[in-house]
């Protein structure tokens, strides 16, 4: 029998939907092997997030999201010196910022998800 109720995502034609398209976003979830592919992660775990939290999507598993956000730092980390001549010093710790607080958002919605499932 499926879900209906009267919100955009209360039937299961659309969360179906949903479901699709977070499909896509989660194979964009890989680590990074280089520099300049962090911003599509980026974009991906942004993205996911509104997926989860406002389109009702399956959220990641925490300890995944912990891995991805790790090795993403580690790369952004080892390499970031490559690039701070095309971008100042500044710049590049507000990058970090925005990754680890994008991932801190992210980890804790994932969280949430985690601890408030009631089967």
């Amino acid at each position: 029998m499926g879900t209906w109720g009267p919100g955009n995502f209360d039937n299961d034609a659309a969360l179906d939907f949903v479901e699709r398209v977070a499909d896509v976003v989660r194979e964009e979830l890989v680590p990074p092997t280089e520099f300049e592919e962090i911003a599509l992660v980026m974009a991906a775990v942004a993205v996911y997030r509104v997926l989860v939290e406002q389109c009702c999507a399956h959220p990641a598993e925490p300890a995944e999201v912990r891995a991805l956000r790790d090795e993403t730092l580690r790369v952004f980390d080892e390499e970031k010196d490559e690039f701070t001549v095309e971008s100042n010093e500044e710049h590049m710790v507000e990058s970090r910022r925005r990754i680890e607080a994008t991932f801190e958002a992210f980890l804790r919605l994932c969280e949430e998800d985690v601890s408030g499932a009631g089967g």
